[in-house]
């Protein structure tokens, strides 16, 4: 379970790193570059912005799942540890 945890932390990570070259492009591109004369210039710059909102959102949340899960992966492993002491005590 622990590489899969691993494995979501690096997805997250890569895929903020792609969102933001590929929002830096778009945003360049309807600002300065080849789509700053298209209609509707100013929604298409609000629905990447609300976009990227959205996403950022997501990736916190699976993060804090994550991370929920890990805390409880370490009390789930010192309760293991804990069972045997409490065990050899009531002997």
């Amino acid at each position: 379970m622990r590489f899969i945890v691993d494995l979501y932390r690096w997805l997250i990570l890569l895929a903020l790193a792609v969102m933001l070259v590929m929002a830096s492009w778009l945003g360049a591109s309807l600002m300065f570059g080849p789509l700053s004369t298209i209609p509707f210039r100013d929604a298409y710059l609000g629905a990447l912005a609300g976009g990227a909102v959205v996403v950022i959102l997501m990736l916190g949340i699976t993060a804090t799942f994550i991370s929920m899960h890990d805390r409880l992966s370490d009390v789930a492993d010192a309760l293991d540890r804990l069972t045997p002491a409490t065990d050899r005590a009531s002997l």
